[in-house]
């Protein structure tokens, strides 16, 4: 009789719990039935046709039908003993299997009813007799036996106004636990449930109530990914309306409206919707910035940060202004989507925010305030040590107990777009797992799957093993599917055909992922722009320079086009240096000077980020430095420089650098004519990208120069007779 109920209380349970349901058998209306020898032969003698759940009242012949010797035993050892339960510690035991629990109950019989008001029943005597911490650690279960009411189609059992109340508020507390644990699905269930018990006209009534389980539940719904963003968008919105309901008081709506229309794509209108609540803020912002105001703003920040130390920041007093603490909130949004988009309030936006921690204190949002401030400084106005200065202070705040709402934007922002310019890539982009694993396991999936991005994306800008990121780019591609992140989705589909065609396994592409052209043809903007990134990077590591160059008219690379919308990131100074060398080998095929002038073009901008102390720009500017003074016909000096960089790339373990040096030497020694060394380097490289993985590469390679990689077709040794020879 108690095993029904014990099937309802969980997947485990306490000795405690057990014997409190085992004590409370008449409260819980069960049942004893007793067991004859004139009815245990006769099946069809036993007329009870009871559900085995009765009416709140004692059965007074309960007792006196029990059988003595069954009062000695004790039910849960002969549970154990049968192998319905197994004892996982001193204290609790789970059941042997979910299909006997199952079974267990369904032993109460088949009537809806009869199981809800057990539920009922249980739910109502642990919420009674389970003491504070009890009620914590079964608060799950607690809240999904009053749930099922709500959820059953039974109209039969109604509450009072006090225990609907209590049920609203165990569902808002089991809502914010799993939140709290990163199960942002099952809270967003408790919090609907929740929110489906408040009464009519409860904003009137329960206005703090309504306000913070339509909150929180738009938040769970956030971070469960875009598959919910219609009903994030929905819970947002009946908070916005309440026109009771104070500005502050909507923050949350309006946060977690902007972070889940971004997340959509939807740049532009995450960015109006920031300068319009900033404007409700008394934090005004014009739709576009007016250059001369950025100028100031830059040198106005060029002069305050080269007189600080970072660190001067934590003996800010703590900002406590609200208003303005959420002012910051949207500016760091904002400041992302004007990055995205390519526009200058970008800068006016990081220059508010850094001019508001200095005036009114510093704010949980300040290591991202500063991670954007180092990105000002070291990709927009070239000071990389002081820029890097500022990430690693921002870094350090994360890594001291700042608020991990913010720490995966701030790995994303750090990483991402700063700290290559003073360290190697491979040093920096483990922390992008940091920033994936901290992300989801608060609920910023956004900032979370693009640190992963970028993981994938710098490891083979880095020259780690395609083999190795194949799988790896599958999996999280799949996970950006099952979050419903399109953009991201769509971001690493292209990195995934990148890496398929250079290593000629298609083996990870699923059936699902479009052709890179269809990408192209019906993604939005910044999706064409990285498909023909990849387009120019495929041209190039196949030598195919004709296409190469139609790219680049194409994206109107040669008019800067993407120094605005990849500025910072690792690809731009990879590309630039690429597109030099590709232009550069039809100058050689062509002797256009038009291809001479787009190679000088690209290689002026590569030198500037080198000159900025760039150190993984120093064996690409060697490799520039010997195809300029083999095209001028430098020879020794040429091949110096290649020397330097295959000895430069092979020290870092920049194995993709380390094989293009030895193939651009082999073709500087095939246009000298010298056809050994020429062989030497370009069987070199060849084995080199087959290291890397891209096998594709390695046998295009050997096709386009086939009559240096072939073998003789015979050998001839005349003889030689003992005459000939003179020994001196």
């Amino acid at each position: 009789e108690i095993l029904p109920a014990m099937a309802h209380v969980g997947s485990q349970f306490s000795i405690d719990v057990f014997e409190l349901v085992s004590s409370n058998r008449h409260e819980l209306g069960i049942h004893r039935r007793p067991v004859s020898a004139s009815n245990e032969n006769d099946s069809g003698s036993d007329t009870d046709s009871s559900d085995g759940v009765g009416d709140d009242g004692n059965d007074d012949n309960d007792d006196h039908m029990q059988n003595k010797n069954d009062a000695d035993i004790d039910p849960l050892s002969s549970f154990e003993k049968h192998g319905f339960v197994q004892r996982i510690s001193k204290t609790h035991f789970k059941w042997a299997h979910d299909r006997i629990r199952e079974a267990a109950s369904t032993l109460i019989g088949g009537r809806l009813d009869a199981t809800i008001r057990l539920q009922h029943r249980l739910a109502k005597l642990l919420i009674k007799n389970l003491s504070p911490q009890q009620t914590e650690e079964m608060l799950f279960t607690i809240v999904n036996l009053l749930n099922a009411q709500i959820a059953s189609t039974c109209t039969s059992f109604r509450r009072s106004s006090a225990q609907q109340m209590e049920a609203i508020e165990l569902n808002l507390r089991a809502g914010k636990k799993a939140a709290k644990s990163s199960a942002f699905r099952q809270a967003a269930e408790y919090l609907s449930c929740g929110i489906d018990m408040l009464p009519p006209n409860h904003w009137a009534t329960h206005t703090q109530l309504s306000l913070e389980l339509h909150s929180r539940a738009a938040e769970a719904y956030m971070c469960c990914g875009n598959t919910a963003a219609d009903e994030t968008q929905r819970l947002c919105d009946i908070i916005i309306s309440q026109p009771h309901v104070e500005l502050l008081d909507k923050e949350v709506a309006y946060n977690v409206l902007i972070e889940s229309i971004g997340s959509q794509d939807r740049m532009q209108d995450a960015l109006n919707l920031c300068i319009k609540v900033l404007a409700k803020l008394r934090c005004k912002f014009p739709k576009r910035a007016i250059k001369m105001h950025v100028v100031l703003g830059a040198i106005n920040l060029m002069r305050v940060v080269k007189s600080m130390d970072p660190n001067e920041l934590t003996k800010l007093p703590k900002m406590t202004d609200r208003s303005k603490i959420w002012a910051l909130k949207i500016i760091d949004k904002l400041t992302t989507y004007a990055y995205f988009l390519g526009s200058d309030i970008q800068a006016l936006a990081v220059f508010r925010g850094f001019w508001w921690t200095l005036k009114f204190g510093i704010s949980d949002e300040a290591p991202v305030l500063i991670a954007q401030v180092a990105v000002t400084l070291a990709c927009h106005l070239g000071d990389g040590d002081t820029g890097k200065l500022y990430a690693d202070y921002a870094l350090s705040l994360i890594e001291n107990g700042a608020s991990p709402l913010f720490a995966s934007r701030v790995y994303f922002i750090t990483n991402g777009l700063v700290q290559h310019w003073r360290c190697m890539v491979p040093l920096t982009r483990k922390s992008f797992l940091k920033g994936y694993q901290t992300g989801l396991s608060v609920g910023d999936t956004n900032n979370g799957l693009f640190c992963i991005y970028l993981y994938l994306e710098y490891g083979w800008r880095s020259g780690s093993s395609l083999t190795e990121l194949a799988p790896n780019a599958q999996m999280y591609a799949r996970q950006m599917v099952e979050f419903n992140h399109p953009k991201l989705r769509d971001y690493t589909w292209i990195t995934m055909h990148n890496i398929a065609a250079m290593s000629g396994d298609v083996t990870c592409m699923d059936d699902d992922i479009p052709s890179l052209q269809t990408m192209k043809t019906t993604c939005q903007e910044h999706h064409r722009a990285t498909v023909q990134l990849v387009e120019m990077n495929l041209a190039f590591m196949f030598g195919d320079y004709e296409k190469l160059l139609k790219v680049i008219h194409e994206s109107r690379m040669q008019k800067g086009s993407y120094l605005v919308s990849m500025l910072g990131l690792v690809a731009l100074y990879q590309l630039y240096f690429c597109n030099a060398i590709g232009c550069l080998s039809l100058y050689h095929q062509t002797k256009k000077r038009s291809h001479l002038r787009f190679a000088a073009a690209f290689t002026r901008q590569v030198r500037r980020w080198a000159n900025q102390n760039n150190p993984n720009l120093k064996h690409c500017m060697e490799i520039l430095d010997a195809e300029w003074d083999s095209k001028k016909g430098n020879a020794k000096a040429a091949i110096a420089h290649y020397d330097n960089a295959i000895r430069m790339a092979g020290r870092i373990g920049a194995t993709h650098h380390h094989a293009l040096a030895h193939e651009r030497a082999g073709l500087h020694y095939l246009r000298r004519r010298d056809a050994g060394n020429a062989k030497y380097h370009l069987e070199m490289a060849s084995k080199l990208y087959a290291d890397w993985g891209a096998f594709a590469v390695s046998n295009s390679l050997r096709e386009r120069h086939s009559n240096i990689f072939r073998p003789p077709d015979e050998i001839i040794v005349s003889p030689v007779s003992s005459v000939s020879l003179t020994l001196n």
